[in-house]
Order: C-alpha cells, then structure tokens, then sequence
C-alpha cells in the first residue's frame, strides 16, 4: 500500500477529531484510534495487525501534537498525565 495515502487518512482523521470531538481536551485511546482507522479502510489496506498498531500510534500522536498547538494558541488544552500503559520514552 501507498505510504503517503495511509498518511494523508491518518492526518485527515486527527483533524476530524481535533474539530468535531465533543470533547477535544480528551486524547482518544490507541484502541480508540485502531477503530477510527479500521472503520475508514480495512485492515488490508493498512497491513498486517502491528502495521494498524503502529498508524493508530501516529494518529493519536497527531492528536496530541494539535493539542498542544491549540493550547499554545490560547485554547485552555493540557496535556493529560501520562500512562504508564501508553508511555513508550
């Protein structure tokens, strides 16, 4: 599959939730985000289950990244505490 393709739903799926999510200040789950892209294409387009795993990741990272620029804009946005089940440093 096309890279750039996945990556362009990927964008175009954070910013649908960062502009229509009843609550934007919530950071959506990595289960979550492997059901918002397994409900825009199927698993094939995507690849295999670690390939969705690892997009669901780069969405809700996205998420994150809009986030933070929208509380940098003056949006009252903060960062949620870290989990430990989600914390890959």
């Amino acid at each position: 599959m096309n890279e750039v393709a996945r990556e362009n739903l990927v964008l175009a799926m954070a910013e649908r939730y960062l502009t229509n999510s009843i609550d934007s200040k919530r950071v959506p789950s990595v289960e979550v985000c492997v059901d918002g892209l397994l409900f825009e294409k199927p698993q094939a387009w995507w690849g295999d289950e670690q390939d969705v795993l690892e997009w669901a990741i780069r969405a809700r990272d996205e998420i994150i990244e809009g986030r933070n620029y929208m509380a940098s804009k003056g949006r009252g946005l903060h960062d949620e505490p870290v989990d430990p089940a989600w914390c890959y440093q």
